[in-house]
């Protein structure tokens, strides 16, 4: 447009320029000196020139002043976008570190319970004390990325609950102590074991403990028969909002995390609606791609800021917010979370958001070494 303009005005000087020159010529049909009057016929001739350059000038002017607002009003909007994006995710951290949660779990042995045992519990066998396990846990909270690492082994447990075809539920320590006894007295120890023999002997092991491990995590995080069955038959999709909602409805504070990052996102992305507003929908492909790209690179600001245990639960806690996995689609906010991070490959049922696979980001890396 604005080279357009030029090119006009540029014809119009040359042209007003060499009319007293071409109108005082003799040429082979017209004479302009016939005339008579040489200056009525210049002037005549050069003054709607001269009005007409008058307008461009007057309408370049006005165009050079609106394209003027319109970069004073980009950069406005640019200078309070960062000041308020960058004080958003300053506050993201903040909260970051006020996440708690408090995580238990059976060890080794499927009578113990962590973290940590502080109390002596004694388990009876009828009326006498048959033994003493120390199994009550110290009640300690997780914070900040301790949280978000605990809670991916949360998930674990819960979908080892549910992708279980077996349904257990009255998890008890004192069938769960003599069950690890019954097993000691099965099972050879020492370090010449035929290959046979301690394969059958990790089975059996399996075996035994899977149904206390399992009736211990769908009593915390109240798994029902009901569920357990209908999940059977859900969708790949459905079967994660399911897994990821028993963890949520016992860690409900972790939604305050992902709602503020939420806010943040949609901020990012209001921002970018209105600085298309100012083109008015004259913007050019490439010029739409160009403010995509530069406020996505404030969306990858934040998952820098991210661990890897973080963005895992932004992936599960999208299957339950569609707003916010539209956001995180289109700013690409999994870029760094690979399909072998999740808790199943399977899991990886959203093509949307490109997950990578580990093996491929490997082998071109080694690519770019040679």
């Amino acid at each position: 447009m604005k080279r357009y303009i030029w090119f006009l005005i540029i014809i119009g000087i040359l042209f007003a320029l060499s009319a007293p020159i071409l109108f005082t010529q003799k040429w082979s049909n017209i004479d302009f000196m016939e005339t008579g009057q040489i200056g009525d016929t210049i002037g005549g001739t050069t003054a709607p020139i001269i009005g007409l350059l008058s307008v461009l000038l007057l309408f370049y002017t006005l165009w050079e002043q609106i394209e003027f607002n319109k970069k004073q009003k980009e950069i406005s909007i640019d200078e309070q976008f960062k000041s308020t994006f960058f004080n958003l995710l300053q506050t993201q951290r903040d909260i970051l570190e006020r996440v708690s949660g408090k995580f238990t779990k059976l060890g080794l042995f499927v009578y113990e319970e962590y973290p940590q045992h502080n109390n002596d519990i004694k388990i009876m066998k009828g009326n006498k004390g048959w033994a003493t396990v120390k199994n009550k846990p110290i009640d300690v909270e997780s914070r900040g990325l301790e949280f978000f690492k605990l809670a991916k082994e949360q998930l674990q447990l819960i979908f080892y609950s549910l992708d279980s075809k077996e349904y257990y539920k009255g998890y008890n320590i004192e069938e769960a102590y003599e069950a690890e006894m019954d097993l000691e007295g099965k099972i050879i120890r020492g370090c010449n074991i035929p290959s046979e023999i301690e394969k059958e002997q990790d089975i059996l092991i399996r075996n035994t403990r899977k149904p206390f491990r399992i009736s211990y995590i769908n009593d915390k995080y109240k798994i029902s028969q009901k569920l357990h069955s209908e999940y059977q038959s859900m969708s790949i999709e459905k079967k994660i909002a399911l897994g990821y909602a028993f963890f949520f409805n016992n860690y409900e504070n972790i939604g305050y995390y992902f709602r503020h990052l939420y806010r943040i996102l949609k901020f990012i992305k209001m921002s970018e609606d209105e600085k298309l507003e100012i083109w008015k929908g004259k913007a050019s492909e490439a010029e739409k791609e160009n403010i995509h790209n530069q406020f996505k690179q404030y969306a990858q600001f934040i998952q820098a800021q991210m661990s890897i245990d973080e963005l895992l639960l932004l992936f599960y806690n999208s299957f339950l917010f569609d707003k916010a996995k539209e956001l995180i689609i289109y700013y690409d906010l999994l870029e760094n979370l690979t399909i072998q991070n999740l808790i199943k490959n399977d899991h990886n049922c959203i093509d949307d958001l490109k997950l990578k696979d580990k093996k491929n980001l490997f082998l071109n890396l080694l690519k770019n070494t040679q």
